[in-house]
């Protein structure tokens, strides 16, 4: 008899286990589900759009200041050209160039000398909205820039609430500077752009030639020389390392010599040399030159609002490397050597 109850509570047993299996499922879909997600990416740095670079966490975007500097021989040395992010060097009347110096991520302090504006800025600037200093410019150069949206900004009164101001240990014209983040509190309107200005890319593109030095004539009387030091390219001018009023040499981690259509002007300087236009909308051939080695490019520009693109003769993009870029406007008759 105990056998047969020990048989039946075993039964029970049993039936009562199975009914709570088969319950189980829902009980389980009733429950709530506690789900253990991966930890989110932390997200990249941002990048300074003028060199690629990461962006340090204490450096907010401001506008982009574009300052015109003088390259005359007197002009040299140049204060602040050391630190710009990016430079253009345009070839002027009487065969000297002049650059146009922006900044963004960079605090120079006061930049100069500063000089006049060209026609070829109001082509080359639009799309980096900058803040433009200059000294001044001829009336048809200035409406060029109204027309092209550009904010400039010229020397006022010279007195202590002016932005520019004249350095008593130059010679005029060369005298003539500029405290950027003065310059920079005067425009209200202006926006920083937070968008790569070029592409860029740390791994050195297939391809190029190993190159030491380079050579650019713009004139008979301004040569430009370029040499890799194993981190950056040296520039020269006239044969003489070019530095900075600090006593720094100018370098660039990337050198892009643009080939560029020119002509002269209907315009003239003091001396009666005649203007210079050059001709940076549409495409040309360039030279690409970044970690020691120089590639063969092609630019191109569809019009004064568009940033420049460099690709490969097949089309493909170039990217620079992270860091800061000359841009030199060679005209096509002028020499161009490249030195292994």
């Amino acid at each position: 008899m105990r056998r047969v109850l020990r048989a039946l509570l075993v039964l029970a047993l049993s039936s009562t286990a199975c009914t709570t299996d088969a319950a189980s499922p829902s009980t389980v879909a009733g429950r709530p589900v506690v789900r253990t997600e991966a930890p989110a990416e932390p997200a990249p740095p941002p990048i300074a759009p003028l060199t690629g670079a990461d962006l340090p966490d204490d450096v907010a975007l401001r506008p982009v200041l574009a300052i015109k500097i003088d390259n005359a021989p007197g002009a040299v040395p140049q204060q602040g050209l050391d630190i710009a992010e990016v430079v253009f060097e345009e070839e002027v009347e009487g065969g000297i160039t002049r650059f146009v110096a922006l900044y963004q991520a960079s605090r120079p302090g006061a930049v100069g000398p500063v000089r006049s504006g060209r026609e070829v800025d109001a082509e080359l600037l639009p799309p980096f909205s900058p803040v433009l200093g200059i000294s001044g410019a001829a009336r048809p150069v200035t409406r060029q820039f109204d027309k092209a949206g550009l904010s400039w900004l010229q020397e006022r009164t010279g007195g202590p609430d002016d932005p520019f101001y004249r350095a008593p240990d130059r010679t005029s014209p060369h005298d003539l500077l500029v405290r950027t983040h003065d310059l920079l509190a005067l425009d209200k309107k202006a926006e920083a752009i937070d968008e790569p200005v070029f592409a860029f890319d740390p791994r050195s593109p297939a391809g190029g030639r190993a190159v030491k030095a380079v050579e650019l004539e713009f004139s008979l009387s301004t040569e430009v020389g370029w040499e890799w030091s194993g981190d950056a390219w040296n520039r020269l001018q006239n044969g003489t390392p070019h530095q900075s009023v600090e006593g720094d040499g100018l370098t660039a981690d990337n050198v892009v010599v643009m080939r560029v259509r020119s002509k002269e002007g209907d315009r003239a300087d003091s001396l009666g040399n005649p203007t210079l236009e050059l001709d940076v909308i549409g495409r040309g051939t360039a030279t690409v030159l970044r970690d020691g080695r120089a590639y063969p490019a092609r630019w191109h520009k569809v019009s004064a609002d568009d940033h420049i693109q460099w690709t490969t003769p097949q089309g493909d993009p170039l990217p620079l490397r992270p860091g800061r870029t000359w841009i030199e406007l060679l005209k096509t008759s002028s020499s161009l050597r490249l030195g292994s």
